[in-house]
Parts: C-alpha cells; sequence; structure tokens
C-alpha cells in the first residue's frame, strides 16, 4: 500500500481443481484464495468486494436489517440465500475475513465492501480519501482478535450504537409529538365529520379487499417459509369475511353517539361549586400489536371516534398487510 499498489487474484470458480491442498492452505472461491494470499504475502489488509454494502445483520432484503461497520468475534448475524453471480456466497466472506486476520498473521485488517461503489476501494484505502458530509464508513471490518485496532473499533461501535440510540429516541419522540399535534386538530372536527370519515374508511377496506387480501398473502408466505408459530400465523391470515366483519363493526362505530363531552356525573361541592366529570380525549395513544393485521383499523376507528392521536407498532409478520 505504500507504494500505492493494489495487487488483485482471481481463481476460476469454473476451472479450478482444489487439489493438493491441506488444512489452512485450502481454497475452494476467490474469498477464501484472498485470505491465504493475504496471509502468505504478509499483506497490511485485505479488501473483499462483493455485490451488497457489506455484512447485514440479517438478509439486506429483509426490512429493518442494518450493516454492520465492525464484525466482532462475537458478532451474530443470519445469512441470506447466496448469489446467482458467485459460489461463496456471505458466509464465505465472513469466513475468509476471519481468516486473514486471525491471530498470528501480519493482515491486521479485512474489510467487505460493495464493488459497485466507484468509490469505495479509494474510500477504505486511501489516506487521503475525504468523505462527502453525509456520506458513511463503507463496508464491514474485520479486525485480528485482541489487536489495540479491535478494541478502539469496538469502542467506537459502542459510540455508534448509543448515537444510534439517540437518534431513534428523537425520532419517536418527533413522531409522537406530531401525533399530538393531528390529535388537537382532530378534537376541533365536528363529530358528524368524524363520522364520515369512519363510514369512508369502512367503503374503502371493502373497495380494497382484493389487494389488502393479496399483500395478506405475502405474509402469510413468509410466514410459513420462515417458520413462523401456528397461532401467530391463524391470527395474522385475512379473509373476505373478517374484512366485511371489520367494516361493519367500524360503521357500528360511527353510528354511535359523540363520546366526547358527555357528563358521566356531577356533584354539587359547595353552593355555586360544582364537580362534573366529563369525557375528553387522552390526548395520544401508543398502541404495539403483533400479527393481527385487521387490529390496526379497529384501533384506528376508536380513535378517530375518540379524537386522540395515535402511534402504532405492528408486528414484522404483518408489514405487507399494515401498509
Amino acid at each position: 500500500l505504500s507504494l500505492g499498489i493494489v495487487p488483485i487474484i482471481n481463481e476460476n470458480d469454473a476451472v479450478s481443481a482444489n487439489q493438493g491442498y491441506e488444512g489452512s492452505t485450502v481454497f475452494s472461491d476467490n474469498d477464501s484464495l484472498a485470505a491465504l494470499c493475504a496471509r502468505n504475502f504478509k499483506a497490511e489488509v485485505l479488501l473483499l468486494l462483493t455485490d451488497v454494502d457489506g455484512v447485514y445483520d440479517r438478509p439486506p432484503t429483509d426490512e429493518g436489517s442494518k450493516l454492520l461497520s465492525f464484525y466482532a468475534r462475537n458478532t451474530s448475524v443470519e445469512i441470506g440465500n447466496k448469489s446467482s453471480q458467485g459460489r461463496g456466497g456471505m458466509a464465505a466472506k465472513i469466513r475468509a475475513a476471519s481468516s486473514a486476520v486471525e491471530e498470528g498473521s501480519n493482515c491486521r485488517a479485512c474489510v467487505v465492501a460493495t464493488g459497485n461503489d466507484l468509490n469505495a476501494i479509494r474510500a477504505i484505502l486511501s489516506p487521503l480519501y475525504e468523505p462527502t458530509k453525509d456520506e458513511k464508513a463503507k463496508g464491514t471490518m474485520f479486525l485480528t482478535p485482541g489487536s489495540d485496532l479491535e478494541a478502539q473499533a469496538i469502542q467506537e461501535n459502542i459510540m455508534e450504537e448509543k448515537e444510534g440510540d439517540s437518534a431513534v429516541s428523537e425520532q419517536t419522540r418527533q413522531k409522537a409529538i406530531s401525533a399530538r399535534e393531528q390529535a388537537r386538530k382532530l378534537q376541533n372536527i365536528p363529530y358528524a365529520e368524524r363520522q364520515t370519515i369512519l363510514n369512508a374508511v369502512a367503503d374503502d377496506i371493502v373497495f380494497h379487499k382484493d389487494s389488502l387480501l393479496a399483500a395478506n398473502a405475502m405474509d402469510l408466505e413468509i410466514a410459513e417459509s420462515s417458520g413462523t408459530a401456528i397461532p401467530l400465523v391463524k391470527r395474522l391470515k385475512l379473509t373476505e369475511e373478517k374484512l366485511t366483519t371489520l367494516a361493519l363493526g367500524i360503521r357500528q362505530i360511527a353510528a354511535q353517539a359523540d363520546p366526547l363531552g358527555v357528563v358521566k356525573s356531577k356533584r354539587e361541592l359547595a353552593e355555586g361549586l360544582e364537580l362534573s366529570q366529563i369525557t375528553v380525549p387522552i390526548g395520544v395513544l401508543m398502541i404495539i400489536f403483533e400479527s393481527r393485521p385487521d387490529s390496526m383499523p379497529q384501533i384506528a376507528s376508536l380513535a378517530l371516534a375518540s379524537g386522540n392521536g395515535l402511534l402504532l407498532k405492528g408486528g414484522k409478520e404483518a408489514a405487507h398487510s399494515n401498509a
């Protein structure tokens, strides 16, 4: 690297016989060959390029998957299907990267990054690269266990997680503030208009039943293929009958009298001083529900009728249905 040279070694998957190798000298793909060369040639760092941004905690196509900036010895990840463009897959890259930086190796660091980013090599290996304002570190880094570099990376990783938690907390706070502001607007809407909105929700559920059932079928397929518990799958399933019943229930809510401003009790404390109990909105409700996609419109309808803001957290099993 001090000479500005990045050696590239390629093992042809189609013709490699992979014979005559034993122990740590065995390789069966480009990744393990690269790790073997890095150790034997005493390379300072190894860069493995792939078709995704790096190592994720679960398949990168899964919702909520997170790119790992640092892969520690005790890191646990869920590996998805291999790319059709190679035979090693991410599991092979993780094994190769870990092998390259194992204790006793002169190779102190290995980075798994995407080859689709034309700036990846320069960003990772150049001492003069200046990232843009919002650009994050590229790839996933593997470091020699027990080294000073690993200790530094672990500390930086802890700091990143704390900053991430703070960002999530602030994002949640802003959503809650927005829900409160919209709830105050909702409370000022005449009940007749809220009833109209509720009936429109019921009509839309019936009108869009085909697209709702199609989205639900996607969730059911994913749940069955991932081994989701049978009781959760049963709760997850929507039917045309369920949607019809759901729409009927929302119309029944709309047909009820305004729940706000109702005097529940009244008591005279002294002459000219009365204490009244009157129904008012709670404010903002936060509801967490699992794999019941029919729960969301039910909860939302009750919140609309009662003038409350709403924060909803549905289960990942019903991601398509809830959307």
